[in-house]
């Protein structure tokens, strides 16, 4: 009788410590993914500097951007920064752009002349080999990072603001070549979507008007 009766208790006390574990569980707040710390590096790539035709406002200049950059041949590894299932083809993660210290354009007007150079769809000075939209894998992945905060130097470059400010905007797009014999972004598989750092830029940092600008071309005689 005396054994029946401990048990007895022994199982009520457990039933009154679950329900107070699902309660505390229940209770605490969901972490979501933006909570997470976003690594804003290459993954062990390599730093590119190359000087760049950017048209900008209908006027072309001479510019040299440097970017670390990797890819998926050389690194089986790679994982796309937002979503970490994919795996991006090339892995770029833009640092610099310097142009002429005489010349003053807005942070989102020199970061979409840099886009339109280098995408695949555009003039593709990724040089990207993109597949068509039929073949398997029918779709190249692209992975690149920009400066959340930016600062232009003495020498006329933009670059991030501080190392304080390594706050970053990640966007993965994908593009295919279509039965028409155009490039295009695709909605193929995960579609294309961004991330950025959670964080506010320091006193003093350029901010973009759009976190996550998107390619734009002008147009140069």
């Amino acid at each position: 009788m005396g054994a029946h009766t401990s048990c007895h208790r022994l199982h009520n006390h457990l039933k009154v410590l679950l329900l107070s574990v699902t309660f505390m569980l229940i209770a605490l707040p969901a972490r979501s993914q933006s909570s997470i710390p976003l690594s804003c590096g290459c993954q062990g790539g390599t730093d590119i500097a190359q000087s760049i035709p950017l048209c900008i406002n209908g006027t072309q200049y001479q510019a040299i951007v440097t970017r670390c950059q990797n890819n998926r041949a050389r690194n089986p590894g790679l994982q796309d920064p937002c979503q970490s299932l994919f795996q991006p083809d090339v892995l770029t993660v833009f640092k610099s752009i310097c142009l002429d210290s005489t010349v003053n354009f807005a942070i989102d007007d020199v970061v979409k002349a840099v886009l339109c150079y280098y995408d695949p769809c555009k003039q593709n000075g990724l040089g990207a080999n993109v597949p068509l939209c039929t073949a398997t894998p029918g779709v190249f992945c692209w992975a690149y990072s920009f400066p959340k905060c930016w600062q232009r130097t003495s020498n006329g470059c933009y670059a991030a603001c501080t190392t304080a400010d390594s706050l970053c905007c990640w966007q993965h797009r994908r593009y295919c070549i279509d039965s028409a014999g155009n490039c295009i972004l695709t909605g193929n598989g995960p579609g294309s979507f961004s991330c950025t750092s959670e964080g506010t830029c320091s006193v003093g940092c350029i901010v973009p008007q759009t976190q996550c600008p998107e390619p734009a071309c002008s147009q140069c005689p």
